[in-house]
Formats: structure tokens, sequence, C-alpha cells
């Protein structure tokens, strides 16, 4: 498949070298790449500059002071990222394609001329103090950099991208222009262009802006030959925790060694999918953990592969056990002709599914010249990999599978009471007639050959009755766990078969159930999810099993800053009503619950009201007929319909708790009562505050992060559903300083209540709205999600069409008056979560 060996590529005289993938839209991703990152840092090693210098590009550069490249992308209704690695930096914009130049100009003066302010040298470094702070409260983050830190002796690698605290604390201006001035230079830059513009343009407009950059420093640093292990190492983390953790990898050939798709193809038969050796071994047939997955990426000259899960608290010796011995097995050639080419399946469906995203395409083309100075690289290793067979993967079990080699890394746990303008639309949406009950969608959409099924059924915890939080959850985990003619290990492994990406999933309104996969396979993905919609099992093991992950899952919940807060909030916030147990329903309830009456609640679901079914991608209105009658006839009416509370009721004054973690960070939480998904005037109105309150642009971010550099990530978010729903402004802040943080949250929400947006905030948030729905139908995916999540919730599916043109006459006073009644009275919930007493 050569996709993305249609880019068109060229080097400026000075090294700069540019990208330009031609794809059909109204946006164009534009990134730039930097090919240096942490391992670069040399005599500043530990420090964290690279990710320094790129959270100051965005504190100026030339012609855009301050943050004028925030404001100006945000006018336009685009966004604007950037994210550090070990090996390169990159910066990257997403704009509608009329402002691509302008992009251009932005993204060229941020790495070329930053202006690193002295003034915002301080502040900047407590955000990434705070940034610190949140990775040091998450376990799995912690276990990794523990990991690179026993793998590798003298390899900068085992040092963490963003650096060190007491380092991070003595970085000065001076240091941060002398590593700029070092590493960014145009033989390291990679510019790359996703989107409908031509190649000549772009090819000028970087020219323009970069050909004059003068070559220097092209010497490279020279990185430690750290030798491979003599002997397992072997190490251990105390963190507390609900649950125990293991990290365990090698070191495998780097990027275009010939042996790297034999041991990709390995660690994903291993690890990756519910019909993985491991995930089978460990966590359907013999339930010793709660998750596993394998790993297989590479950094250039090294790559890393391995295992990582988690189970809880004394199954760990058992569980490691388990795992040596699925890895000897493997090592010792026990590895079928069917897994492989499953894996192989799996990894062409990932590809593709990986080319629906204009992001992804411009990183693994940025990738590809970076590693291979070939932006097509990603499709000739996909090539390579389909033609490896049992053989080579054999093969490559007995040479890396040996655990001598290895390092591991064991993270120990505490019990949890411990832990302390417009367009002809790209893609088109119908109706299609079937018989039943069930409405059906249809988005054609024939880029690549790859196919989407979406369905929403009612279900979620709206519809749980009392006494059953967690019924819904459950019922979603337990569908693929055998159904028909298939035990559970049958059915995964034929749905593996088929290269579907499938997730039933669980919500406060509905029940889900969404795969994508390679059109030559859909008929039989859609036999298999008939089988499972009518005939699923339910069998008494596997409830017990999903019983025990659901009450953990809800142990890992409590232990999480920011999940807790949260979880606290909707209790206090919602009552009695079921949207307080937050979707994962409560302990007491998940205990008792069993098997029968599992079931019987997925009858009420099928057999309610309204169901909505959909596909999307390289299939025609015939095919979806075909298909969407299969599904109608498997949805069996042979239970009751399922009814929904009454509303919830709201106090009319403000509530606080105050939560005790064995944390760093503080986590301040600020919840207000929202809005239905029915009333669709109000829902567009909270899309674009959402708009306004997010963003390196907003209101929100510069008071809480610039103006005092209180908090890492700071932002809004809200749900809705039949039922009101909840308004969150959040952030995570340092130990004393929540207060003062709740307070600028409460400042926010009392601007909104007496005066509402700025005339300048309300047209940029429109804008990225409006931006936000032309991309809607880019994408035949999420143009079916939308349309049918909309039928779901009784709003009129034509509308998707009209919505943009409503926004776009929404005066700002119109606006202002309609958020003005959620925020002129503001009850709700305050939440703090704040580090344990020591």
């Amino acid at each position: 498949m050569n996709i993305l060996s249609s880019t068109q590529f060229a080097e400026l005289d000075n090294g700069v070298q540019l990208c330009c993938f031609r794809r059909r839209g109204v946006s164009v991703e534009l990134q730039i790449h930097i090919a240096s990152g942490s391992i670069h840092e040399a005599g500043f090693l530990g420090c964290g500059l690279s990710h320094f210098l790129e959270h100051m590009a965005f504190q100026g550069c030339r012609n855009f002071p301050g943050h004028a490249i925030a404001d100006t992308v945000n006018t336009m209704g685009g966004d604007v990222n950037a994210y550090t690695g070990y090996d390169r930096t990159c910066y990257r914009m997403q704009l509608p394609r009329e402002f691509w130049r302008k992009g251009v100009e932005m993204l060229s003066s941020m790495v070329r001329f930053p202006e690193l302010p002295d003034s915002r040298f301080a502040a900047e470094r407590e955000v990434i103090l705070r940034e610190c702070e949140r990775g040091m409260d998450n376990p799995d983050r912690r276990l990794h950099e523990k990991f690179m830190r026993t793998m590798f002796a003298a390899h900068p690698l085992r040092h963490p991208v963003i650096g060190y605290k007491e380092m991070i604390a003595e970085v000065t201006r001076e240091m941060a222009l002398e590593y700029h001035s070092a590493r960014y230079t145009p033989d390291r830059c990679v510019v790359v262009a996703v989107g409908d513009i031509d190649f000549a343009g772009f090819s000028e407009a970087v020219s323009e802006l970069l050909g004059d950059w003068k070559r220097s420093h092209l010497a490279e640093s020279v990185l430690p030959d750290d030798p491979l292990p003599a002997a397992c190492r072997c190490s251990e983390l105390i963190f507390p925790d609900p649950h125990e953790r293991l990290f365990m990898g090698c070191r495998l050939p780097g990027f275009g060694d010939p042996e790297l798709p034999a041991l990709e193809l390995l660690f994903g038969v291993l690890g990756t999918g519910e019909s993985s050796m491991l995930n089978r071994a460990l966590i359907m047939d013999n339930p010793l953990g709660i998750g596993i997955h394998s790993f297989c990426y590479s950094l250039g000259k090294i790559s890393l592969g391995g295992i990582s899960g988690r189970c809880e608290p004394g199954k760990m010796s058992r569980f490691r056990s388990g795992i040596m011995r699925q890895l000897e097995s493997a090592a010792k050639g026990r590895i079928s002709r069917s897994h492989v080419e499953r894996e192989k399946g799996q990894q062409f469906a990932d590809h593709l599914r990986g080319l629906r995203d204009p992001v992804n395409i411009a990183g693994e083309i940025a990738g590809g010249v970076i590693y291979d100075r070939n932006p097509g690289a990603a499709d000739m290793y996909l090539e390579y990999l389909q033609k490896t067979g049992i053989d080579e993967v054999k093969q490559a079990a007995a040479k890396y599978l040996d655990l001598s080699r290895w390092a591991i890394v064991h993270q120990h746990s505490r019990p949890a009471n411990d832990v302390r303008k417009s367009q002809t639309p790209a893609v088109e949406l119908n109706r299609v007639a079937v018989s039943g009950g069930m409405q059906l969608f249809h988005a054609p959409d024939k880029q690549l050959p790859l196919c989407t099924f979406f369905l929403v059924m009612p279900g979620g915890a709206l519809h749980e009755p009392v006494g059953k939080a967690g019924v819904s959850s459950l019922t979603a985990a337990l569908l693929t766990a055998g159904c028909g003619k298939y035990n559970e290990a049958e059915f995964l492994r034929k749905l593996d078969e088929t290269g579907a990406e499938f997730e039933v999933s669980s919500g406060a309104n509905s029940i889900t159930m969404e795969f994508t996969l390679p059109k030559r396979k859909m008929t039989a993905a859609v036999n298999l999810i008939c089988s499972m919609l009518a005939e699923p099992h339910f069998e008494a093991a596997a409830v017990e099993r999903e019983k025990i992950r659901a009450l953990e899952l809800l142990k890992a919940r409590a232990a999480d800053p920011f999940k807790s807060a949260y979880d606290c909030a909707v209790k206090k916030l919602f009552g009695s009503h079921p949207y307080s147990w937050a979707k994962c329903g409560t302990a007491a309830d998940i205990s008792r619950l069993d098997r029968d009456e599992i079931a019987g609640f997925y009858r009420n679901c099928r057999s309610s009201l309204p169901v909505i079914c959909g596909f999307a991608g390289d299939c025609t209105a015939s095919d979806a007929a075909g298909w969407g009658e299969m599904i109608s006839a498997s949805l069996i009416a042979d239970g009751t319909a399922l009814s929904r509370p009454p509303l919830p009721g709201f106090a009319a004054d403000i509530s606080r708790e105050q939560i005790a973690l064995a944390r760093e960070q503080t986590v301040v939480l600020r919840m207000l009562p929202g809005v239905r998904t029915a009333e669709s005037d109000d829902i567009d109105i909270l899309e674009i505050l959402h708009q306004a309150e997010n963003g390196l642009a907003s209101n929100l971010f510069k008071s809480v992060r610039e103006d005092h550099a209180l908090s890492y990530s700071v932002g809004m978010s809200f749900f809705a559903g039949f039922h009101p729903g909840a308004i969150s402004f959040y952030a995570m802040t340092a130990d004393g300083a929540g207060e003062k943080v709740m307070g600028l949250l409460n400042d926010e929400i009392g601007r909104l209540g007496k005066r509402g947006l700025s005339e300048e905030e309300f047209e940029a948030a429109r804008r990225g709205q409006i931006f936000d729905l032309d991309r809607s139908f880019d994408s035949a995916d999420i143009l079916l999600r939308t349309a049918v999540m909309d039928a779901y919730y009784g709003r009129c599916v034509d509308d998707l069409y009209s919505r943009k043109e409503r926004i776009r006459s929404m005066s700002c006073e119109e606006f202002n008056a309609a958020v003005k009644k959620y925020f002129a009275s503001p009850a709700g919930v305050e939440v703090l979560v704040v580090p344990e007493k020591k």
C-alpha cells in the first residue's frame, strides 16, 4: 500500500526538509519537527531544556510577541500545540485551509526566533514544576521512568524527557539560548503539511521563511554506547496505589533493521488485543491480572519491546510467573501461523486507521524523514511486515525472549485504604430504511478501504435500576465474553482475525458499540456482532472476573487525584440521581450483582428504543442496508423497556468537600448544574463556551497559569444527556495553592454570570466551533457518530447542516444572555483534593 509514499518532498540548500501530503478537506495540519530532544541536551542533561524551550516558544517570537501566536490561531478557529520526545520536538497547528501560509509563518518564527522573555521564565518554570508533580502522581509514568533508568546505565534515555525538579529549578534564559543556538538548526528541521494545498506554493512559502537560515553546529552529540545487560536487571518502585504493576522489556535493533518487522509481530502476538497469548492466559482463562499489554517501538538507533501489566495486591508472584511461562513458550516456538496472520491483519488495519488523522499522518511522515530521509517509510515498513513469515517470528522469539538481557521493574502497592464560510461537505450523510424499530445512517467515504460501524442503545447509569449501580458498565464489558456458538476466546480470536478495533462502552445515558476495519472483512465482523447482540453468554466465571475488575477500577479512581475529585463532585451535585455514580457504579451494588440480573438488564436494553446504528467509509447504501437488516434482526425484543428516574434536583447553595490523598498535586474542581442534550440551542452555547475556556488563549488559562503561574493544567468541560448534566472548571496546582485557584475559578464563573465573554473571545470561540463543524464533514467517522448520537437524544439530524449557519448568525449579546442562565446564580460544588499531611 503506497499512501504516504505519495508525499511530495524537497530539501532546501541549507538542509531544511519539507513534505506535503495532499488530502481533501477544509483543514490543513502543519508541523515543524526539530530532530532534537532530551537525549541531545549534552551538558544540560536532566534539565529538561528541550521541553522548557518548547514551553517558552509560546511566550513570544519575532513578529508575534507575548501570546500573539495562541491568540492569532484562536481567532482563526484553529488549534496549536507542541510536544517534546526523547529524540525530537514537534510544533503543530491545524487551521482552516485559507490560513495555511500564516500558519507556516507562525511556526517558522516559533522555532527560529523565540524571544524567551526574562519576564516569563520564572512563571513558566513554576508551570513545568507543576507538570512534574502531576507526573509524580501517575504510577504508569513513574514505572516507565524507573524502567528506563534500569534498562540504561549510561545512555541519556535513562533520564526523563521533562527533566528533574531540582535541575529544572536552575534553568536560565542563557542556558535555553545556548541550547537553541546549538540544536535548532536548519539541517535538523522537517516541515510537514497535510491538507489540500499546492506543493509549489508550500515550498515557496517555506523557502521564503527558512531559506536564509544559516547552517551551524553540524556535529551531533556523541551518545554513550550503553552495553546490553550482562544479566537480568531487576528493580522496585514503591508507590501507594490500589494495584501492583510490572514493567519488563529489552532492547531491540533500531529503525530499519530487517529483524524489526518480525519483532513487532512477535510482541503483537504476545500482548496486543483481547485474543493475544498473554491476555487470553492471564486475564480471560485464569484471571490473575487486571490488564496486560505489550509494546514495541523505535527511537532511531534503539528500539524497545516488552510487557506491561497490573494486578491486585498479593497476586504479583503468580501473575509474574504466568507471564514468564508464556514468554518461555513463545521462545520455544509455540506460536501458531494463525496468530501471526491475525497480527498482520491488525497491523494493517491500525495503519489504515492512523491515516484518518492528519496529526498522525504528519507525524508518520516526519518520523520517516528523521530516521530514514523517506516520508513514505511507514508504507514500506508495513510491506516488509506483511511479507514476514512465521519462521522469522519464531527466530526473533528464540533470540530476544531471553530474559537474561531484560530489565524488570515491579511496583509495590499498598492497600486501597492506605492511599492517602459555507462549503460543500466532503462527506454526505444519508438515512437508510431498514425493518424493525432501528434507525440507520450511512456516511460513504472511499478515501481508504475502511468501514466503520457505530451503534447506540438505551443503557448507561441513567437507566440502571435502584440498587444496581454499575450493571450497565458490567453489561458492556461482558458482551464480548462469548456468544452463540463461540466461547469467549473463540469470539475474540474471530474478531481479531477481521482486524476490527472493537469497543463496547457504557456511559451516563447509553451503551455504544463501534469498530473500524478493512472493508473486505466487514461482513464477517457484522456476523460476529449479530451473534453477540442476539446470544451473549454472560458466563458466570466471566461475570465474576469483570466484577473484580470493576471493583479494582473504583479503587484506582479513588487513588487518582482528578478522578476522585470528579467522583466526589458528581455525588454531591446529583445526590441520589444515577448521574451521581459517574458511570462506574458503586462497590456495594457491583458486589451484589449476579449473572441473571446482568443478562436481564441487557435484554431490557435491546428491547428499548431508540436504537440507532450507522455505517461509514468504503461502503454503499446497499451494503449498509444489508448489514443494517442483519443488526436489526439480532436485536430481539424479549425484555421490558427501560424507564428513567425523575429529573435531578439541585441545591440552591454551594457545598464543599476536601479530600486528602498520598499524592503530590492539588486538584481544584468547581462543578455547576448543566444542560440537557435535547436543548440543542444551549448545547451549541456550551460548545462555544468550551472553545473559549480551553486552550492557550483562554481567559481562564491566562488568569490561572500565565498571570499567577499556579497550574500546569486548567480548563472547562461539560456533559449532558437526557437529564441536565454538569459544567466543570478544574485546575491542577501545587500544595497550598488550592484556595487561591478556587478563587480564580469562581472569579471566572462570576465574570460569565455578570458580563459573559468579550466580543473578541466570542468571535474566536465561534470561529473555532464552526471550524470543528466543518471538520466533522471531512471525516465520515466523526459525522456518523455525531448523527447517531444526535438522533439518539432526539435532536434533528438534518440540523447538522444548518447548525453552522445558526452559530454564524448568533450575536455575542445572544450568547451571553444564554450563558447567564447557568452562571448568574452559580450553585453547585467545590472540591479540593490535597496532598495528605506527612
